[in-house]
């Protein structure tokens, strides 16, 4: 999605989305509202792709995750 577009979707100007998309402004709700019109987790907004790739391919491995709320290790035993 355009950056342009996306800034109308939420209803901030470009320049406004620029900050924001440059970690240079951090409202939480603007933030929550980008997320919600892109159909994802607002936490997926903070987390490089590849990183949440490569996260569940270790996991794999070794059958293990974190929560993505409080980073706390959890042990999952398949069945």
């Amino acid at each position: 999605m355009m950056s342009k577009t996306l800034a109308e979707k939420i209803g901030i100007s470009e320049v406004s989305f620029s900050a924001l998309a440059n970690g240079k402004s951090n409202n939480l709700e603007t933030l929550a509202k980008a997320a919600q019109c892109l159909g994802v987790p607002l936490w997926q907004l903070f987390v490089d792709p590849s990183e949440v790739i490569a996260q569940a391919n270790q996991c794999e491995e070794r059958q293990e995750t974190r929560c993505p709320h409080c980073g706390k290790l959890l042990h999952i035993t398949i069945r």
